[in-house]
């Protein structure tokens, strides 16, 4: 091993950690969805290091304009990669998109996100930092943050999404919105696991329900339940400092009536 290489999880895995961030956009519907998807796709604008090769995989509707051009716009911008669906109830479904990114993946860590989540370059490095501490036990199968930031409420959430224009942009949040929120769980936004545990088992992959297209698109969150569990039955899911996770809040849901 040499003074270059990267030990991480008990295996050398190079000069590079390769990381694909998972996620799925539905602005044709949810407008606001593309404006998070802009501040999501901004934050992997920040490494500077040339530890980490981000990927960016991007689950969205064919005909989604909005989608399509926040895509198009940071497709020369970050390293990306698109998987379109050709209907709603189908892109709908996240463990579909989310179990072909998995089996599909090359890299050492994948990180099943939502769009309303967006990352500062202290997490990337702190993934780093996790290399022979937490991730010492060879029997952990998920991780995840601890503590992240979200939205003081949920009108200011609202406004730094608002895009009357609906064009594309660069930008990262205001850190000054934002207040601590503690998870005592793995969320749908923030599944890490490693890559070759993704590739072996997917996201769900052969199990019928979660692998046909959903009833109402989005509708409910099952999957990142019946996905927890089963890395539960396979190892130990751990929670990890991991600083630099932002949550964007938005009062329009694709599950639930607009907060007033």
């Amino acid at each position: 091993m040499n003074q270059n290489e990267i030990l991480w999880k008990g295996t050398i895995i190079g000069e590079v950690m390769k990381i694909d961030i998972v996620t799925h956009c539905w602005a044709k519907e949810y407008p606001h969805f593309a404006s998070a998807l802009c501040y999501q796709l901004s934050s992997l604008l920040l490494p500077t290091t040339r530890f980490f090769d981000l990927q960016a995989v991007v689950c969205y509707e064919a005909n989604d304009e909005l989608a399509v051009g926040v895509v198009n716009y940071f497709s020369s911008k970050v390293k990306l990669k698109a998987i379109v669906y050709p209907n709603a109830v189908t892109l709908g479904r996240r463990s579909i998109g989310r179990n072909y990114a998995a089996k599909n993946s090359d890299a050492d860590v994948v990180w099943f996100t939502d769009v309303d989540h967006v990352f500062a370059e202290s997490c990337w490095s702190g993934l780093l930092t996790l290399s022979n501490k937490e991730l010492a036990d060879p029997s952990i199968t998920m991780i995840y943050p601890k503590d992240i930031k979200i939205h003081r409420d949920h009108a200011t959430g609202d406004k730094a999404l608002e895009n009357k224009s609906h064009k594309p942009f660069t930008a990262f949040v205001d850190k000054s919105e934002f207040i601590d929120k503690h998870y005592n769980r793995a969320i749908g936004g923030v599944q890490i696991v490693f890559g070759d545990f993704a590739r072996r088992y997917g996201y769900l992959d052969g199990v019928e329900q979660f692998q046909i297209p959903a009833k109402k698109p989005f509708g409910d969150f099952r999957d990142d339940v019946a996905y927890r569990k089963f890395c539960e039955q396979h190892g130990k899911i751990i929670g990890v400092n991991l600083p630099g996770v932002f949550r964007l809040r938005h009062s329009t849901t694709t599950y639930q009536p607009p907060i007033t």
